[in-house]
């Protein structure tokens, strides 16, 4: 009789419940080969439902012996019912000549179950991995899913003939709005379905959620699946008639050099399709270098930023505003500057900082500097002016911003009339309530509102009514506008000028470069402005003294 200690020994690597069912299978299958003496084992058949996805069936022999097998008795026959209502039952004959007797048979039986309860449980495993590892909605793999088919190709030294895919849907949150949410789930589904049945064996999609997709592919089918890509329509019936949608994809591609692993490549690809959605032209971009210079050049300073406030090595210097007919200070701009290795201007880390959601701490640093400017000002007798400071569309997403600011106010007790917030134009949507919100909470404070770069996209001349704006900026552009012949240039302009004054909206001409500049923007009747030819920003103690002075232009 075998004793379970010798099963255990038989069947001892084939105890991890990580291997799939059909690898243990093979495992169990050789295991037999060594112990078929032992139990007189002829032929050994399992037919099982663990290794069909349809519940079929699915019949393996798991021993059969070279000399043969003993036919002409009749075969032990035991099946098995597991959870899930997986049915398992083996079929086994002795070897050539021989009968098993009742203990014989009790021992074999045993070993059976234990061989059904071994796959038993590799299958649910395998279905827990697969859960885990798949996205529910789509059946795409997951994140998750894709790391450990990458981890898998990476140790087989199979990467290296894969290329990364990312990429997500053009106006997708239109198609959902437009053709409903129960549309907008169904051409997820068909549009994974499609490109999985396209890859094929050749490669792997997933979904990392919304409309943000990546397929692991072989290089070779790369420009045949962007092919595809570009050919993807999908039936939609929307309220009973049928529209035939034009999926269209921003696409970031990275290649899969030797040794780099999985998840640097999906980094690369991500990269590229964030220059994809910055670009206006190009739809599809393979990761290059460069761009992967300016990545690192991005964490670097996200990364050093927080460093960098405590340190002090962001400053704050004041642009004067002017009122160009008595050539008397108005007012301020407060402007940032990064005094690193080297100084850094705002262009070089603003976007930055944006991307990573860090501008709003940036922009409530500026005006706590400013406030601290105001109160020193105000201890020294200096006669102060209002000062305004800039906020990115971003801080709208954060929802405590204004609340911050006031917070900052009361805790400098600054006078709010002294505080201008220069607001840009938004065009997401998403956050108009929420600009809306943020402008009544801060003027209701007593904060005064500027629109920014007036001009710059599409705002419309409606905006100005529908906010309670006290300063209008129009952009550099718009003044080498004014110094055109062209008629409509002007026409235009005194027609602004004359709304913003029935409006009671200051308009403030910025980027004033040049003596020709600044006569064009007098005769047209605009009273204030600013720019390098009137001053350039100033650093505190600078504005300090012009402030104490009270010099002209």
């Amino acid at each position: 009789m075998i004793k379970s200690e010798a099963i255990k020994k038989y069947f001892n690597n084939v105890y991890n419940i990580k291997n799939s069912p059909e690898t243990t299978l093979q495992l169990i299958s050789a295991e037999f080969t060594q112990i078929s003496k032992e139990l007189k084992l002829g032929y050994l058949k399992i037919s099982t439902s663990l290794l069909s996805e349809t519940s079929k069936l699915t019949d393996s022999i798991l021993f059969s012996s070279e000399e043969g097998y003993n036919d002409s008795v009749e075969p032990l026959k035991k099946q098995f019912l597991g959870t899930n209502s997986n049915y398992t039952k083996f079929i086994a004959y002795p070897e050539k000549n021989v009968t098993w007797s009742e203990e014989e048979s009790s021992d074999l039986i045993f070993i059976l179950q234990t061989v059904f309860v071994l796959i038993e449980r590799s299958h649910f495993f395998s279905s827990m991995v697969s859960f885990q590892e798949t996205d529910v909605a789509t059946g795409a793999k997951n994140l998750e899913g894709l790391q450990a088919i990458g981890a898998m190709l990476f140790e087989q030294d199979e990467l290296k003939n894969y290329s990364v895919l990312f990429m997500n849907i053009k106006n997708f949150r239109f198609l959902n709005h437009l053709y409903g949410e129960k549309n907008g789930n169904y051409i997820l589904k068909l549009f994974t379905m499609m490109s999985k049945d396209f890859i094929s064996q050749k490669g792997y999609f997933g979904r990392l959620g919304g409309d943000n997709f990546v397929a692991l592919i072989k290089s070779e089918i790369v420009n045949d699946y962007l092919q595809f890509l570009s050919s993807i329509s999908i039936p939609v019936d929307s309220n009973g008639t049928m529209h035939n949608v034009s999926i269209k994809t921003r696409i970031g591609i990275s290649s899969i050099p030797q040794g780099l692993p999985f998840l640097a490549a999906l980094t690369n690809a991500s990269s590229a399709l964030k220059v994809s959605k910055e670009s206006l032209q190009n739809e599809i971009v393979w990761f290059e270098k460069e761009i992967g210079d300016k990545l690192f050049q991005s964490k670097k300073i996200t990364t050093s930023f927080p460093k960098a406030l405590s340190n002090e090595e962001i400053l704050v210097l004041y642009q004067p505003k002017y009122d160009l007919i008595s050539n008397t200070i108005i007012g301020a701009e407060a402007l940032s500057r990064w005094q690193s290795d080297t100084l850094l201007m705002p262009q070089e880390y603003i976007s930055h900082l944006e991307s990573e959601g860090l501008i709003h701490n940036l922009d409530l640093f500026v005006l706590e500097r400013i406030c601290i400017d105001i109160k020193s000002w105000e201890q020294k007798g200096i006669p102060t002016v209002p000062v305004s400071f800039n906020i990115s569309e971003m801080d709208l997403y954060y929802d405590y911003f204004e609340i911050d600011i006031i917070k900052i106010l009361k805790k400098h007790n600054v006078n709010p009339n002294f505080i201008e917030i220069e607001i840009p134009e938004t065009h997401d949507p998403k956050i108009q309530t929420r600009k809306k919100n943020f402008i009544k909470t801060v003027t209701d404070f007593g904060i005064k509102i500027a629109l920014d770069n007036f001009g710059t996209n599409t705002t419309s001349l409606s905006t100005l009514s529908a906010y309670p704006f006290t300063t209008l900026k129009i952009t550099n552009e718009d003044v080498n506008n004014l110094l055109t012949k062209k008629k409509t240039n002007k026409i235009f302009t005194k027609a602004l000028l004359a709304i913003t004054k029935e409006l009671n909206i200051q308009v403030i001409a910025q980027g004033i470069e040049s003596k020709e500049h600044l006569d064009k923007i007098k005769t047209l009747g605009c009273k204030f402005g600013q720019g390098f030819y009137l001053n350039e920003p100033l650093y505190k103690i600078e504005f300090e003294n012009l402030l104490a002075t009270r010099k002209t232009i």
